[in-house]
């Protein structure tokens, strides 16, 4: 059975051996999201998120095969951009870091991480989700959009560490 819940202090580390699995098992994939051990996700960021209950897993008999970051941080960037859903920052949401194993893919679980973090932000009485993706992730854009996201903008955006990524940001209006 799989389910979904934060993360709790005792499982930083089984957290972060399942981000270090996934991103051993996406390297030789065709789509890959640019993400390295140790430093995206930091495991700063993931303890961070951890902390303050915004890091949720997807557990299938008892061990982590998918998981998400539910917060209000964005990219800077974000502010620049003309949304379509006026909300104040502490009306929105942001989902991040939302991957699943690629042995567990095609199964629906990325469905159900989605739907939880829309149903948890709806009822935290947020005004919308947001989230980027980059732009060469179809099956992810395709996943959003199935689920009622709505295309807002690209953005090209450039890392130290990563160089320059295009993101396509997508939000997903909660109320009305």
């Amino acid at each position: 059975m799989f389910t979904i819940r934060p993360a709790e202090k005792t499982e930083f580390d089984p957290v972060c051996r399942f981000y270090h699995a996934l991103i051993d098992a996406i390297q030789s994939a065709p789509y890959h999201p640019g993400w390295e051990k140790d430093v995206y996700p930091a495991d700063a960021d993931l303890r961070a998120a951890i902390s303050a209950g915004q890091l949720h897993i997807g557990l299938l008999d008892g061990r982590i095969g998918a998981a998400m970051v539910l917060n209000r941080e964005c990219l800077e960037h974000y502010g620049r951009v003309a949304w379509p859903v006026a909300a104040e920052t502490d009306r929105v949401l942001f989902l991040h870091l939302l991957c699943v194993h690629p042995a567990l893919r095609g199964k629906g679980y990325a469905k159900a991480l989605v739907s939880r973090a829309l149903s948890l932000a709806k009822e935290g009485g947020n005004r919308a989700l947001r989230l980027d993706v980059l732009s060469e992730n179809l099956p992810a854009r395709s996943l959003y959009r199935s689920l009622g996201f709505r295309y807002v903008d690209t953005l090209r955006v450039s890392f130290p560490d990563a160089g320059q990524m295009t993101f396509e940001l997508y939000e997903h209006p909660l109320e009305g």
